[in-house]
């Protein structure tokens, strides 16, 4: 869904990005961020998510920002 509501009915409490996996960009953060670009949550795409607090409190209905980062490994031959 693009939405999700944290709301402890077992329904859409946590988001996450969908897609990442053991093969595809296993070492990459997220980094959720509110309208005002401070930074609320890091988490771990095999983590269960987000569930839209912050420091233990929840965060009221808005729009929250986020980006990805990927950690590669060089190989030098």
């Amino acid at each position: 869904p693009k939405f999700f509501t944290p709301n402890g009915d077992g329904f859409n409490d946590f988001w996450n990005v969908k897609g990442v996996n053991a093969n595809f960009n296993k070492n990459t953060i997220i980094y959720i961020y509110d309208r005002y670009g401070k930074l609320l949550k890091q988490i771990m795409p095999f983590s269960q998510g987000w569930d839209g607090t912050f420091i233990g409190q929840p965060l009221p209905s808005d729009d929250y920002w986020y980006t990805m980062a990927g950690k590669q490994k060089v190989i030098l031959v």
